[in-house]
């Protein structure tokens, strides 16, 4: 799995402007679903959301815009399938 799960636009539109999306391979054929905003540059140190059970990466989407002014970078964690 490679490609992050099909999103409809209605929900898209929720997010902050500027999202992009993927799967990070966490190992023993797990992947994770990642929303990431601001800077793609390697130097980045992003700032890793994590969120409890029963919840996912959608409950950030308010403070993003207010983290990306003091970091380059924010990372929303979702779902490991």
């Amino acid at each position: 799995m490679n490609h992050p799960p099909p999103m409809p636009r209605w929900l898209e539109a929720m997010f902050p402007q500027g999202m992009r999306r993927r799967m990070i391979d966490v190992g023993e054929g797990l992947h994770m679903h990642v929303a990431e905003w601001g800077s793609e540059a390697e130097a980045a140190r992003p700032v890793l959301m994590v969120h409890g059970n029963p919840s996912w990466g959608f409950l950030y989407r308010k403070v993003v815009a207010d983290l990306l002014a003091c970091s380059p970078e924010c990372w929303a964690a979702s779902s490991v399938t």
